[in-house]
């Protein structure tokens, strides 16, 4: 049997690679979240009003997602316009 073993090429080396960015971003993530505090205040409706409606667990999850880039949004508008809330 010849078995060729083919160089990486940029076709089969990118998938790789891409996982590779996407592990060591996700790590970073639950790094920085891990000094985060979780305000279920805030989102505590907003679950209940989705949870009543039946959305599917991944929904729910974009929701938050969402919202938090919203809210994150909010809060680099006030800091720019100096405004304390």
């Amino acid at each position: 049997m010849n078995t060729k073993i083919l160089p990486p090429s940029d076709f089969n080396a990118k998938p790789l690679l891409i996982f590779l960015e996407q592990q060591a971003q996700t790590k970073e993530t639950l790094r920085i979240l891990g000094h985060q505090g979780v305000c279920v205040n805030k989102i505590q409706n907003l679950l209940c009003k989705l949870q009543e409606q039946n959305a599917p667990e991944w929904l729910i999850y974009c929701h938050l997602f969402n919202y938090g880039y919203i809210e994150g949004k909010r809060a680099e508008r006030r800091k720019s316009k100096h405004i304390t809330k």
